[in-house]
């Protein structure tokens, strides 16, 4: 079954990968890029700033920074745990 499922995604990747021409390459790499996405952070910070009073603001973003930290770094400790685990 995962053999089955790893052919169908290599191959969605590939055809979609093959719709654009390769010059289109660089525009998706400046799109990925996380300094073109900093703006859209801060708006965001500040929205949730107004939105509450200084105390869950700062509860809120603590609890989306440790998401987001977890999140970037959980493959190195799902790694780890499967390597306790054996």
């Amino acid at each position: 079954m995962w053999e089955l499922w790893s052919k169908w995604d290599t191959s969605a990747l590939l055809y979609f990968n093959g719709l654009f021409p390769p010059s289109f390459d660089s525009f998706w790499l400046a799109v990925t890029g996380t300094l073109l996405w900093l703006p859209l952070y801060a708006a965001l910070i500040v929205l949730l700033y107004r939105s509450s009073d200084l105390p869950t603001f700062i509860f809120r973003l603590a609890l989306t920074a440790l998401a987001v930290l977890l999140w970037h770094s959980g493959r190195e400790y799902t790694n780890w745990l499967v390597l306790l685990s054996e």
